[in-house]
């Protein structure tokens, strides 16, 4: 009775599987050239996204001033002379 029953699901799940899965790739493949035809139609731009919300920096006029970190200190990299290069013979 184990076998026939292993059998009969063996049997629900292939053929869920092979009748399924074409017409579900077949919907993302309509759903994806879909969105491709809308977004070439409509310009192709996708507004308010990015660092301003789909401005340029010149939109936000004085309020908007050059960046500055938080603790004031600007990154300066140490640059300066490499030091003595000193080799190591190991025997």
């Amino acid at each position: 009775m184990k076998n026939l029953l292993k059998a009969i699901g063996a049997g629900l799940a292939l053929g869920l599987a092979l009748f399924v899965v074409p017409f579900v790739g077949r919907l993302l493949l309509f759903v994806v050239l879909l969105r491709v035809a809308f977004r070439l139609l409509s310009g192709g731009q996708r507004r308010g996204t990015g660092r301003f919300g789909g401005r340029s920096r010149a939109d936000f006029g004085p309020f908007l001033g050059e960046p500055l970190p938080i603790d004031n200190q600007w990154y300066r990299p140490a640059v300066g002379p490499a030091g003595p290069a000193s080799y190591v013979v190991v025997a």
